[in-house]
């Protein structure tokens, strides 16, 4: 499917199920699609593309030339098309002997190896940990400030409960009032 160009498309059919025989139980498809010159697909690829687009118009698309495709290579066993099967396959770890898994050895071959790249993604890495780091540190911190609090409030409460005991013609919002006053 990804040489053929799917033209407009004029329907499309969720979880389609075929059972012309009647003997089986049928076929269900994935996604079912027409397109405007009646040719029928059905888009069973583990191979999904994504584009950035408007969430209150999806007709507005961001020309920001971002394309995001998203590949399930464990789907690799039912792909038809080779090239992708053991691009899909490698993506698993099994190394093929084929022309585009070498020209995509030989590149990540060339990145490894080129000290730019090298560098830029030492640096991106060490910035990524110090990030990562930073944020623990401030949770931590949050943490401790929202145990502080509720520790605070459970106080309030718990002095609430006992002026109220001492005094039953108070009201718990008086009661809860001394007990803030009292503790804070």
């Amino acid at each position: 499917m990804l040489q053929d160009k799917i033209g407009e498309i004029v329907s499309v059919e969720y979880q389609k199920t075929i059972n012309e025989s009647g003997f089986s139980k049928g076929t269900r498809m994935d996604v079912w699609v027409t397109d405007i010159q009646g040719r029928v697909f059905d888009v069973e690829l583990p191979v999904y593309t994504f584009r950035s687009l408007c969430a209150e118009q999806s007709d507005i698309i961001l020309q920001d030339g971002a394309v995001k495709i998203i590949i399930n290579s464990s789907a690799a066993a039912k792909e038809e098309n080779e090239d992708l099967r053991v691009f899909m396959d490698y993506m698993n770890g099994e190394k093929a002997e084929h022309p585009f898994i070498e020209e995509v050895e030989a590149e990540v071959t060339a990145v490894k190896e080129n000290d730019v790249y090298r560098a830029e993604f030492f640096s991106w890495n060490a910035k990524a940990m110090d990030l990562k780091r930073a944020g623990r540190k401030e949770g931590f911190q949050r943490g401790i400030q929202q145990g502080v609090q509720q520790k605070a409030l459970d106080d309030i409460s718990k002095m609430a409960v006992y002026l109220q005991s001492q005094d039953p013609a108070l009201t718990e919002d008086k009661a809860r009032e001394m007990a803030e006053r009292i503790l804070r």
